[in-house]
């Protein structure tokens, strides 16, 4: 099996903008990893040795203005859908007309969804974890856009992280998770909060033509079984799935069982894969 020493990080220009990526294998079905707000790629390290081994290209882009990679013009998105036509353009400029299995987590399950629901035609299958059609569960925090106004907050940043982790994670995964929030500045990652608080695909959501997986873990607080019961309802065709004791990371609490869960996912619905 490849390890975490084989990840190659690679840029494409996306919209203008030098956009990073890591990348394992360079064949097999395409599988594009979307990372959680302020964070960045490294979040998927340690789940990509075992995706590769299921025969997925794994490609876990930085979001624009995230660690690596810069906004196009030089300017943060501010919106949900503004991220999903971005992700629709990386997807189209790496990989050209092939379709894709996306997964995101927290910001990435928010866009994971609003690609399965605007953007299907590019993808295969979609697993969204720890996020939803509606996600209005942190305040807003447009007040505090400029970094002088509040000077804590990648420290406020690094705790809400961990306090959404599951139980039974150890020190090292935690310490690890910590520093991938470390690598984004206010300016870029303060509005992604917002990202969250305001994303909302209620007036499109529907059925889907796109398998779509939406998990949750039990211990985060982040997505309440409210919004999870709102999605199910939102995408009446979509599969939900608990994931017993896990918080808000779930490819870094439990890699090893959540490739399983994505690999039997797309195994289920693409052709071939089986």
């Amino acid at each position: 099996m490849k390890s975490t020493e084989d990840i190659v990080g690679r840029y494409v220009r996306v919209n203008g903008a030098r956009t990073h990526y890591d990348e394992l294998g360079d064949s097999g079905t395409p599988l594009v990893l979307i990372h959680t707000l302020y964070a960045c790629s490294m979040e998927w390290t340690r789940i990509m040795p075992h995706l590769a081994a299921q025969g997925f290209h794994c490609v876990a882009p930085d979001l624009p203005g995230n660690s690596r990679s810069y906004p196009p013009n030089w300017t943060p998105l501010t919106s949900s859908r503004e991220y999903g036509d971005f992700l629709s353009d990386f997807i189209t400029a790496v990989f050209g007309d092939r379709k894709v299995v996306v997964a995101g987590t927290s910001i990435g399950g928010n866009l994971t969804i609003d690609l399965a629901v605007r953007h299907p035609d590019q993808l295969l299958a979609a697993v969204a974890m720890e996020g939803g059609v509606w996600t209005p569960t942190v305040m807003s925090l447009q007040p505090f856009m400029n970094p002088a106004s509040l000077p804590s907050w990648p420290e406020w940043m690094e705790r809400c992280a961990m306090e959404s982790l599951g139980p039974n994670v150890d020190e090292e995964i935690r310490q690890e998770l910590v520093w991938q929030h470390r690598f984004t500045g206010h300016r870029s990652g303060m509005p992604q909060t917002n990202v969250w608080t305001e994303h909302d695909l209620r007036d499109v959501a529907g059925p889907v033509d796109v398998p779509l997986l939406v998990l949750h873990g039990e211990a985060d607080f982040y997505m309440p079984e409210e919004i999870v019961k709102l999605t199910q309802r939102t995408i009446p065709n979509c599969e939900v799935r608990k994931l017993d004791g896990i918080g808000h990371y779930p490819m870094v609490e439990d890699p090893e069982g959540i490739s399983a869960i994505i690999t039997e996912h797309v195994n289920k619905h693409v052709p071939g894969r089986a």
